[in-house]
């Protein structure tokens, strides 16, 4: 057995070691980017998490995690660009480097006078691109190409008693594993993964089904596409 601060010792050695490889590799790079995301803890403290996004000259591209500041007191543009330049520090990075700056769609860090980016920019004294939103853009595309048409076939189902019900004995005359689907809500984002998994196991049944009351909604032969089918799942 060994003792808890020869633990200690062997984590300290480990956490010192990768973040020496992870030196290594954004130095190396030729130039970067910085994604950034603030959210709050279950502890309701701001977190801001720094990534870097780079490219070597062979034309590969690595991410890595190089930071992730607390923000106890205020989450103004001030402060979030305190907390990105002392990270960009402590790791040693070239400004010379930095490209752009991909953050979310919040004044803070979009702000033209006081947001992060623009104090990057003023700080850099140069141009920089800057982006934000991709991340909920791809949210918003996902949802719209592929979470509509499935949450239209839910719907037909569930919104009207005698619908769900005929469903229900459909799936016990099939002696189907599960007898009914779950509705999907947006507040409860979480549990759309149970959602899905039940609507993929009883796909089969919801199309026949609504065919047979010559209910199919709007885009229900995606039900029968089964690249659509994979990046519902996915």
């Amino acid at each position: 057995m060994y003792s808890k601060e020869a633990i200690t010792r062997s984590i300290e050695e480990l956490s010192r070691g990768v973040s020496e490889q992870l030196k290594d590799r954004v130095h190396a790079g030729s130039f970067f980017s910085l994604p950034l995301d603030e959210f709050a803890d279950i502890c309701d403290v701001a977190e801001l998490s720094i990534f870097i996004r780079g490219i070597y000259d062979n034309f590969n591209i690595f991410e890595e995690l190089i930071g992730l500041e607390s923000l106890h007191g205020k989450t103004r543009g001030s402060d979030t660009f305190e907390k990105v330049k002392s990270c960009l520090e402590n790791q040693q990075l070239d400004f010379s480097k930095l490209l752009s700056v991909c953050t979310d769609g919040v004044s803070s860090m979009i702000g033209t006078v006081a947001g992060n980016v623009a104090l990057v920019k003023r700080f850099l004294g140069r141009p920089l691109l800057k982006y934000h939103c991709i991340i909920h853009q791809e949210s918003l595309c996902g949802n719209f190409f592929v979470m509509i048409p499935f949450v239209k076939c839910v719907n037909k189902i569930r919104e009207r008693g005698l619908n769900r019900r005929k469903f229900r004995e459909y799936c016990e005359w099939l002696d189907m594993e599960y007898g009914d689907l779950i509705l999907h809500c947006e507040v409860r984002w979480l549990s759309r993964g149970q959602v899905l998994n039940r609507f993929w196991k009883l796909e089969n049944i919801v199309h026949d089904f609504l065919k047979e009351k010559g209910e199919l909604p709007e885009k229900s032969a995606l039900l029968c596409d089964e690249t659509w089918m994979f990046d519902l799942v996915s």
